[in-house]
C-alpha cells in the first residue's frame, strides 16, 4: 500500500521525495499509526531521502543482509554507494530449444 501511496503522491500530486519521506515520518509518528515492517519503512525513507528510488529503497530494505538481484545497473550503483547489496542477476543457462 505504501509504494501505491507514494507513486500517487508523486506523479499525481507533485510530492517531492524529500515531501514523500516528511509524509512517511509524520505517519510513523502518529500514535494512531502502527506501519508494517516498520524498521524497513525507516531504512527505505533514509535511503530514499539519500537518493534511491522509493519502491528500490523499500525492496533493499527488505532483504535482511541477503543481496537484491536486479537487472538495474544504475541501482546496483547507487546502492553501493549507500553500502547495500543490490547485485546483477546472472544470465542463466541457455534453454534447450523444443
Amino acid at each position: 500500500m505504501l509504494l501505491e501511496t507514494e507513486w500517487v503522491l508523486r506523479s499525481v500530486y507533485g510530492f517531492a521525495p524529500r515531501q514523500f519521506a516528511d509524509f512517511v515520518a509524520w505517519l510513523d509518528a502518529s500514535p494512531r499509526i502502527a506501519l508494517v515492517s516498520g524498521d524497513a519503512v525507516r531504512a527505505a525513507i533514509a535511503h530514499h531521502r539519500a537518493g534511491l528510488d522509493f519502491a528500490d529503497a523499500l525492496h533493499l530494505a527488505q532483504t535482511d543482509g541477503e543481496p537484491f538481484l536486479t537487472f538495474d545497473k544504475a541501482l546496483q550503483r547507487k546502492a553501493g554507494k549507500l553500502g547495500l547489496r543490490a547485485e546483477a542477476v546472472e544470465k542463466g543457462p541457455e534453454r534447450a530449444s523444443d
